[in-house]
């Protein structure tokens, strides 16, 4: 090796945390993504506003199956902030244990609002907010199993000792993904089982 390539600066393959592509990009689609819902509860908010509220089922959605689903939803969080405690500190144990408890929770949460379909009276043609109930909450349950899949992998990768405490911004990009899927849970439940009882 020449005294001249010795002397150039050695250029990263890529840059971790923050700073990396994958974050950035992650950003960018929750901003994506965070539109959509947006306009989703914009739509809902326009029939409030102009139908009255003579759109509404007569029997609301029950909170039977939907209260502890996004109570365990909530739990998550701290399951996942864990998790990602866990890889920026290299604590592989609790690497693992975040990413199994937000897993189990979020899935959990998938299987009760599954049950909360067969269970409710609603049909996706029943009127509008019938079909704005079924368009909230599916794509919602779709978000949520693209994080399920995220955490699955993530819960492989950390097994096989993929992260460490300088390689571990996946976890960190999922952790982002994942608390958005809560955000936006949050909201959807709010604004469909809690404000029909306050209208």
């Amino acid at each position: 090796m020449s005294e001249t390539a010795r002397s150039l600066p050695v250029l990263p393959v890529g840059t971790p945390g923050r700073r990396s592509l994958g974050w950035w990009g992650m950003l960018w689609a929750i901003v994506t993504e965070g539109t959509l819902f947006a306009y989703l509860l914009f739509s809902y908010g326009y029939f409030a506003v102009q139908l009255a509220g003579n759109w509404m089922p007569r029997q609301v959605p029950p909170l039977r199956l939907a209260l502890p689903g996004i109570v365990l939803l909530v739990i998550s969080v701290p399951a996942m902030w864990l998790g990602s405690f866990g890889a920026r500190r290299g604590r592989t144990v609790a690497l693992l244990i975040g990413l199994v408890l937000a897993l189990a929770l979020g899935a959990a949460f998938g299987v009760l609002q599954g049950l909360d379909w067969r269970s409710e009276p609603l049909t996706l043609r029943q009127g509008e907010f019938g079909s704005v109930y079924y368009t909230l909450t599916g794509l919602h349950l779709a978000h949520l199993a693209a994080g399920l899949l995220g955490l699955l992998l993530m819960l492989i990768w950390s097994a096989l000792g993929y992260f460490d405490a300088r390689r571990h911004a996946p976890v960190l990009i999922l952790a982002a993904y994942w608390y958005f899927v809560v955000v936006v849970g949050v909201t959807v439940f709010v604004a469909l089982y809690v404000l029909p009882r306050v209208w």
